[in-house]
């Protein structure tokens, strides 16, 4: 592939996977961490952004081990099991076996900011970071979480302790208590599986389309569809007037500037100058649609993430027009 085609491929991947910047951490703190959205129905998760010190980021690991402490507002302090269990040959997860062991994974790190790391645990429908799969979080109640990032085991004097982030879960009504009853009626309630989800995904989305879990679980088609232009399409028009549609459509424009470009299909007929003519003009177009989407959400996620494609996207514009004037 082209180091153009490898950028432009790259920026869908990077705008799906990149965290919003956090402010820089307070004087002293080590890790600051917040969830996003703050509040949520039960059952549905939310994302983990955590800004890890630069100390940690620089030993080259893919992951940091983590507890999750959690205070509930009512009954006992516990650590949150993490569902993670190994994928099956099928794909599907084991979640028979859990421990309080968890991991944040460095693959959706970003740029430092002020000596710290951004990392994700990503919110990755319909299971979101697998300490959800403890049904102590499913629960109705206000939160209060912490990470404790396992340091000593790579060799660091002690274990980093996080800023604490406050987490609401809302008893769910009207169409999403039907929606929440059918869930378990129907599927045993949600287990945070992905593959054996799809089904039952599809039909909760037939029956109850305007409830905010049939809006989270389309994400379960990521992956399981031929086409996902049309599945982020679909994601985008069922979730329209939600933070979860505005999340759907920056990753359909992320596509439309990546692999997903019309300047990439096979189809493409032109000179390798209007190829590169079409990458800019659809880059720009890309960037204009950022910058509509960062400035209308109501979700700080979604901004952060636009306007870090924003950024990422005029890079590749100047990238492109410097290549073009070289030929």
């Amino acid at each position: 592939m082209k180091t153009t085609e490898k950028l432009l491929s790259a920026f869908a991947v990077l705008l799906v996977g990149s965290v919003p910047l956090l402010a820089a951490p307070a004087k002293g703190s080590r890790v600051v961490f917040r969830v996003d959205p703050v509040t949520t129905l039960r059952g549905l998760p939310v994302a983990f952004l955590v800004a890890l010190p630069e100390e940690v980021m620089e030993r080259g690991l893919d992951h940091v081990d983590a507890v999750l402490h959690v205070v509930p507002d009512e009954g006992e302090p516990f650590q949150a099991n993490y569902g993670g269990g190994d994928a099956s040959e099928e794909g599907s997860v084991d979640l028979t076996e859990t421990t309080v062991r968890g991991r944040i994974d460095f693959s959706l790190r970003t740029a430092a900011l002020a000596g710290m790391v951004e990392v994700q645990e990503t919110l990755s429908p319909p299971r979101g970071p697998d300490w959800f799969a403890d049904e102590r979080l499913q629960q109705p109640g206000t939160y209060r979480l912490r990470l404790q990032i396992l340091a000593k085991e790579l060799g660091m004097a002690k274990d980093l302790w996080s800023s604490e982030a406050t987490l609401v879960i809302s008893e769910p009504k009207g169409v999403d208590a039907e929606a929440w009853q059918w869930l378990h009626d129907h599927a045993n309630g949600w287990k945070w599986s992905e593959r054996s989800n799809v089904d039952v995904a599809r039909k909760l989305i037939q029956t109850h389309p305007s409830s905010l879990y049939a809006m989270y679980v389309v994400g379960s088609f990521d992956g399981y569809q031929g086409d996902f232009t049309n599945w982020l399409a679909e994601a985008v028009e069922l979730s329209k007037g939600t933070w979860l549609g505005d999340y759907y459509g920056l990753r359909l424009q992320g596509m439309r500037a990546g692999s997903g470009s019309p300047c990439m299909a096979p189809s493409f007929s032109g000179s390798p100058s209007e190829r590169g003519a079409c990458q800019i003009r659809v880059a720009m177009e890309v960037r204009e649609q950022l910058r509509s989407a960062a400035a209308q959400t109501s979700s700080p996620l979604v901004r952060h993430l636009a306007e870090s494609g924003q950024r990422r996207l005029n890079e590749q514009i100047e990238y492109l027009r410097a290549a073009k004037n070289d030929r």
